[in-house]
């Protein structure tokens, strides 16, 4: 019976396992917390190599780096993009 006590000891541990099942849930439940944060990192560093603006990566440095001036709106903020890029008209080779 001891045995069987035991054994209940090790379901018991087994459920413990389960805990540690949940443990794998517990890392899931991170890496789905993580997963927008990598996401949203990734998005923001393809945005730059193509040359789109980041309009998070302007409201961050903005409020670091200049915290009591006045924010663009989105829309101002891609307008404002759209002017400087293609201020002269398109430019294109051919």
């Amino acid at each position: 019976m001891h045995k069987v006590g035991s054994a209940e000891t090790v379901g018991s541990g087994g459920s413990v396992g389960s805990g540690g099942s949940g443990g794998s849930g517990g890392p899931t439940a991170p890496t789905s917390l993580s997963a927008p944060s990598v996401l949203t990192k990734l998005r923001s560093a393809l945005k730059q190599v193509v040359g789109m603006p980041d309009y998070a990566r302007y409201l961050a440095h903005r409020q670091e780096a200049h915290p009591g001036c006045p924010l663009l709106s989105e829309r101002e903020f891609y307008d404002q993009y759209i002017a400087m890029r293609y201020g002269g008209g398109v430019t294109r080779c051919c």
